[in-house]
């Protein structure tokens, strides 16, 4: 998958994720994000199949929702 369609897709499932109901909260942390990409990670593995120069992916998302205003730190 490519980089960018992994971004829109994961911005898209983790706005879905942190609906739910013991996700929600008025601004989310990046431990409770990172807790929430986990899960997506888990279930949705084909999502993170995209190029990256980071080791760690998380890292590339962490950026990608904070730039969305999803997170804070």
């Amino acid at each position: 998958m490519k980089k960018d369609e992994a971004k829109a897709k994961i911005i898209e499932e983790f706005r879905r994720w942190s609906a739910l109901p013991e996700n929600r909260s008025e601004r989310l942390n990046g431990t409770k994000a990172l807790l929430i990409y986990n899960k997506i990670r888990d279930a949705k593995p084909d999502l993170f199949t995209f190029r990256s120069a980071n080791s760690d992916k998380w890292q590339d998302v962490q950026g990608w929702l904070r730039s969305a205003g999803l997170i804070s730190d």
